[in-house]
């Protein structure tokens, strides 16, 4: 199996256990602050100790990695705020939020140059296949559940 495939696996396995857990601590009394100071931590000694040693490179580099910590910050704000919330159920939440690589194969296609990487009509089709999935789940709540 490709390394980057593998990652890949892995990454979605964590996104998949991070709602539930964060749900698991709000409920338990941690804010969104302290599940943050974790992950920057985690993520930072986790990059850091698997070799990624340089931080930022260049003046674009640093910019970049500013534009990605404010992306991944306010995501995870949402995402706190959300699943604190009584109705933020994890099996919703956690389905809407997964919805992210539509925005990032757009991005990835238009300004990275990655459209003649892939057969664009599947992954068109894949991709409004998902948003198609993401509208039933978010009217998949019972009356008065919500």
């Amino acid at each position: 199996m490709d390394k980057a495939i593998l990652y890949a696996l892995v990454a979605a396995i964590c996104y998949g256990l991070g709602s539930p857990l964060f749900k698991m601590a709000s409920n338990n009394g941690a804010s969104g602050s302290g599940v943050s100071l974790m992950y920057g931590i985690a993520a930072t000694l986790l990059c850091y100790f698997g070799g990624q040693t340089t931080f930022f490179g260049t003046g674009k580099g640093f910019a970049f990695a500013g534009m990605t910590g404010l992306a991944f910050g306010v995501a995870l704000f949402a995402i706190s705020k959300a699943v604190a919330m009584p109705t933020g159920y994890v099996s919703l939440i956690g389905v809407i939020v997964a919805a992210y690589p539509l925005i990032s194969t757009a991005i990835g296609l238009i300004f990275l140059g990655e459209a003649d990487k892939f057969k664009l009509t599947p992954l068109l089709i894949g991709s409004a296949l998902v948003v198609a999935g993401l509208a039933l789940i978010t009217m998949s709540a019972k009356e008065g559940s919500h």
